[in-house]
């Protein structure tokens, strides 16, 4: 058994958000409809890393624009591209 010292703090396991939109979060509905894909892409980038930031570190995404399944996964222990939560 390996016993860890937190310092008093609650340490628990990544949370799992089984049905999320990537690309349906952010931004409102006229821009969704109107807005350029490269920009919409951005948009949803920084809406999968503010829920990373909240302690999802798995997603499921349900949907969204048909380009969605295009966009490359990227490790989020890949320290360059992501960040976590606070420690």
């Amino acid at each position: 058994m390996v016993i860890i010292d937190g310092g008093g703090r609650t340490l628990m396991p990544g949370l799992i958000d089984a049905h999320w939109h990537a690309f349906l979060v952010a931004p409102p509905t006229p821009v969704l409809l109107t807005a350029d894909i490269g920009y919409l892409h951005l948009l949803a980038g920084q809406e999968a890393g503010n829920t990373l930031q909240r302690g999802f570190t798995s997603i499921r995404d349900l949907a969204g624009l048909p380009s969605a399944s295009s966009v490359p996964s990227i490790p989020a222990s890949s320290p360059a591209h992501a960040s976590g939560p606070p420690a």
